[in-house]
């Protein structure tokens, strides 16, 4: 499956937001498919925003280049694994924490005393399909009982054992598991109805401003005839003023 001998390669998991969330104006969603775009030419994106010691450990100590691994996806209704990237450079002193603009910006880490770093990462290939974060657990009490996410699951960075990520791949040969199907069909119900509620609700906040529109009196209707006269009478005393 890979061109380097298995002793020498190491697999890991790194996550990364997959829905949108707005951090001082930025958007902190990462995906599979941004990844894609961005390193097509071989360019080579910087996995930043790491801050927890133990994720920033195995970046900085533990990480090689020519490792692979599995970019998943967190904060949305079906977490999941899309694909597979490869480490392409050594660790770095992560520069968005010097910047106070930055949403993980960190005024403790200083150039001269790094507290975080990033590493340089490229798109290798997705998986033949998305395996989801209830998929996994459905092998929890077999072939997964150890996978570092399914166990320590807070971690946006865990190793994988290489017989975890050969399962993971063999899972993606597969048709998606019946069970996953319907929940996910149920699901893109529920968000069908709550957008229509949401049509719903906009339109009869559009109905009640149309309504209320009258500057006289919100009770009277234009076409009221009651309406006309106290136009009628405000104008008159307009004029009565005028004159005076």
């Amino acid at each position: 499956m890979t061109d380097k001998e298995e002793g020498g390669r190491k697999y890991w998991l790194m996550k990364a937001e997959g829905e949108s969330r707005i951090v001082k104006g930025i958007d902190v969603a990462f995906t599979f498919e941004m990844l894609e775009k961005i390193t097509k030419d071989g360019k080579m994106e910087s996995w930043s925003g790491v801050r927890n010691y133990e994720a920033r450990n195995m970046i900085r100590d533990q990480m090689s280049v020519g490792d692979y691994a599995f970019l998943y996806c967190s904060n949305c209704k079906f977490p999941h694994i899309k694909g597979v990237m490869e480490i392409c450079s050594n660790p770095h002193p992560d520069d968005s924490c010097w910047d106070p603009s930055d949403p993980y910006y960190d005024p403790k880490s200083t150039k001269e005393n790094p507290r975080w770093y990033s590493i340089g990462v490229q798109s290798r290939y997705p998986l033949k399909r998305s395996i989801t974060l209830r998929e996994l657990k459905m092998h929890l009490n077999g072939k997964l009982s150890q996978m570092s996410l399914l166990n320590r699951a807070r971690l946006s960075i865990s190793k994988v054992r290489q017989e975890e990520w050969d399962f993971i791949h063999q899972l993606a040969e597969l048709p998606e598991p019946s069970e996953i199907q319907e929940a996910r069909e149920k699901e893109n119900l529920k968000e069908m109805k709550k957008r229509e509620r949401n049509i719903k609700d906009d339109e009869k906040d559009n109905g009640k401003q149309k309504k209320s529109k009258s500057p006289y009196n919100s009770a009277v209707e234009d076409d009221d005839t009651s309406l006309n006269k106290i136009k009628q009478s405000r104008i008159k005393k307009c004029d009565i003023e005028t004159k005076i």
